[in-house]
């Protein structure tokens, strides 16, 4: 059976959350390890495709992007632009489009289908 739309997201945000955990890691950007633990990725479906959000301790933001006391660690953009992430984008997106395809033909029989 076909994988939902519901499980292609998960799937998708479950992989760019580890993506984004690894950065982290990777950087070296973490003191005590609650901003690591504390990072989830969620997925919104959209009419022109997908909405990633990043829910993360407040500080996330100030790790990532600086301040005029901290140099940005660039987290977030690294991740976007990353080879992996644009893979998984791809993969999500087309198994998604499948479901969809899926879901639109479901239940249609032979008489509900017309070629002219």
């Amino acid at each position: 059976m076909a994988k939902s739309k519901r499980q292609i997201r998960r799937q998708g945000e479950t992989k760019i959350t580890k993506l984004i955990k690894k950065e982290i890691l990777k950087k070296d950007a973490f003191d005590t390890g609650r901003m690591l633990r504390s990072v989830a990725v969620t997925s919104v479906q959209e009419r022109s495709g997908m909405t990633f959000t990043i829910s993360a301790v407040d500080y996330y933001t100030y790790v990532d992007e600086g301040t005029e006391r901290i140099d940005p660690r660039n987290i977030t953009k690294d991740v976007v632009d990353s080879r992996e992430f644009e893979r998984i984008t791809k993969d999500m997106l087309g198994e998604y489009a499948e479901a969809l395809v899926d879901e639109a033909f479901n239940g249609l029989g032979s008489k509900d289908i017309y070629i002219s």
